[in-house]
């Protein structure tokens, strides 16, 4: 049996990246309907989760979902779609993605806007660099960072010998 003690929001989602922890139901439940603020720390404490548990959370956020119709995760679950979908266009350098990538740098989950910007940096080329060179003046400055950043290792990798200052 589960313990009926209720946690608030943070410490269920911190409570999930302990692998010492058994994934207990009753706290998976509470990550249905998250709001926008609590998907961000969800996704600040996913960075650092092991893949394995990671796994483990969402197969069982599946089950659950399929037995309580009540119960929503679709915020969680496109969430990890979008960086992951992000990651494999980045693993296979297609460039027929970069429009596509374009278009999730302002996203509104700021896990994917960085995801987007590593990613355009895997991919390269020109037009890539284009978008990534665009998203210096996005007001946000957490694109404007992981752009310059990314431009940076860009031309650090075309340029070797190249040094900033």
């Amino acid at each position: 049996m589960e313990p009926a003690m209720s946690l608030s929001i943070e410490e269920t989602i911190a409570e999930l990246g302990n692998c010492d922890k058994p994934l207990l139901n009753s706290r998976l439940t509470q990550l249905s309907n998250l709001n926008s603020e609590e998907l961000e720390f969800l996704g600040q404490v996913w960075a650092v989760i092991e893949p394995k548990r990671r796994r483990q959370i969402i197969y069982r956020l599946v089950v659950l979902a399929e037995d309580n119709f009540e119960l929503d995760f679709d915020n969680i679950f496109i969430s990890c779609l979008k960086n992951q979908a992000a990651g494999a266009c980045g693993e296979l350098g297609e460039e027929e993605a970069v429009p596509y990538l374009a278009e999730l740098i302002n996203d509104p989950d700021t896990d994917v806007q960085p995801a987007v910007t590593q990613t355009l940096g895997k991919i390269g080329g020109s037009e890539a660099k284009e978008c990534l060179e665009q998203c210096l003046n996005n007001p946000s400055e957490v694109i404007c960072q992981a752009a310059e950043q990314t431009l940076y290792e860009l031309e650090a990798e075309e340029d070797p010998f190249s040094f900033r200052g």
